[in-house]
């Protein structure tokens, strides 16, 4: 008999306290495959994965618009900080495929934000066809376009006494 997965027990923000949600997998499960080796990016990652694992467990949960548009609007806003983030390395390590990188999250932002306006218009609803997109791009963008520019970074840092000198 294969093993069974025990439950994860999933919280989210509900109405002012916490709701909780048991799901016998999160949305995404992170994989060591998935880190870049640069810390404070690889903590960004953990934290977005964790919101569209919170924003699955309320559609799951069937939890009301308003604390759905309220994830919703967390999740884009942490996004925008997180791409701002990124930039922001690649910039200063004189990364060669930063213009390209930045459209990708220019793009996705975008998507994101048409959707995050249809929805609280009352034209959109969470589905598991946005949380399918959310999850393959994170994924795959981790995977490809992340790892590229961490490992030019890292490179700019081994031949570097420091992560500030790195950078410059």
């Amino acid at each position: 008999m294969p093993p069974s997965n025990p439950p994860k027990l999933l919280t989210y923000p509900c109405a002012g306290s916490i709701c909780r949600v048991e799901t016998p997998m999160a949305f995404i499960e992170w994989q060591s495959d998935y880190d870049t080796k640069l810390p404070d990016v690889d903590r960004e990652h953990h934290t977005l994965v964790d919101m569209v694992n919170r924003l699955h467990a309320a559609m799951v949960a069937g939890t009301a618009h308003d604390v759905m548009q309220q994830t919703l609007a967390d999740l884009l806003a942490y996004t925008k900080t997180h791409f701002a983030n990124e930039e922001r390395m690649m910039k200063q390590s004189g990364f060669p495929g930063f213009a390209a990188h930045k459209q990708l999250h220019d793009g996705l932002t975008a998507q994101v934000h048409d959707f995050v306006a249809r929805h609280n218009a009352g034209r959109a609803a969470i589905s598991i066809q946005l949380l399918q997109f959310l999850r393959k791009w994170l994924v795959e963008h981790i995977q490809n376009s992340d790892k590229r520019f961490a490992a030019h970074v890292r490179g700019r840092m081994g031949r570097s006494s420091s992560p500030e000198l790195a950078m410059r």
